[in-house]
């Protein structure tokens, strides 16, 4: 068993790693990420609804709907050229939908979350008799329920190209939806990240042991530097309240945001 400042020091040397590591592999999942809202999107445009404009774009849903023809168009010669122009058709006339939707949306001023990847009309349906079904469980288990289902019935009748062109889509739409949650996660623990720092800083500001505080210590002349700082210059280079609670007076309004 290790210590708690020898598991502090473990953590710091995997964070360093992690952030060495993050930075390059950040652009392959942002390339990943986009490589699988160009496939998926045709489909999400038939299984979602409410879509934020920065992430239903002219540009994604001209470069999806020219790819979903090219693999159509590849699929196509192995037959099922009526289920396939029926399938891009749908996913036409909803991608347009969706574009006046954002446009009437955005010349009434509108307040919506720009890169909202849209509502499952999955999740939209089934919360009206399981209230406490979670909107992600949806878009990763339920949603791709139907593109699977064809992929099976391709494959039973055989026509693999068919069931492979399904599977694709529905593929990549799981490994976008997966990507966005867990981007998502990602900014929640930063937040929850940022106040078990502050927490651990003012214990150490108060003189708590390293152990105490999970291998956080606090040079005592970093103290007396924020000591001296006004409280608009802590809040100005963003010092954690925790931390300005523990060397300085806080307004009403920021003990109560620490109370809570």
């Amino acid at each position: 068993m290790y210590s708690l400042e020898q598991q502090a020091k473990r953590q710091d040397m995997a964070s360093m790693g992690a952030m060495l590591l993050v930075p390059k592999l950040a652009w392959a999942t942002a390339l990943a990420a986009w490589l699988a809202a160009v496939i998926a999107l045709p489909y999400e445009a038939i299984m979602r609804h409410s879509f934020g404009e920065r992430y239903f774009t002219h540009n994604n849903v001209v470069f999806s709907l020219g790819a979903s023809t090219i693999f159509a168009a590849a699929a196509s010669f192995a037959g099922g050229d009526d289920i396939l122009s029926t399938y891009l058709i749908l996913a036409t006339l909803a991608s347009i939908a969706h574009l006046v939707i954002l446009s009437r949306r955005r010349w009434q001023g509108e307040m919506w979350y720009s890169y909202y990847d849209g509502t499952s009309w999955a999740y939209t349906l089934t919360r009206q008799v399981w209230p406490s079904l979670n909107e992600g469980t949806v878009q990763r288990f339920l949603e791709p329920s139907p593109g699977f289902l064809l992929a099976l019935i391709f494959f039973t009748a055989g026509r693999p190209a068919l069931a492979l062109f399904f599977l694709a889509i529905v593929g990549a739409s799981m490994i976008g939806t997966n990507l966005r949650l867990q981007e998502q996660r990602h900014q929640w623990l930063d937040l929850i990240d940022s106040q078990l720092v502050g927490r651990y800083m003012a214990a150490a500001v108060r003189g708590a042991s390293p152990e105490a505080t999970y291998g956080v210590s606090i040079d005592p002349s970093n103290v007396r530097l924020i000591k001296q700082l006004s409280a608009d210059e802590q809040m100005r280079l963003a010092v954690p309240l925790e931390m300005r609670a523990a060397v300085s007076e806080l307004s009403s309004e920021e003990k109560a945001m620490l109370d809570n």
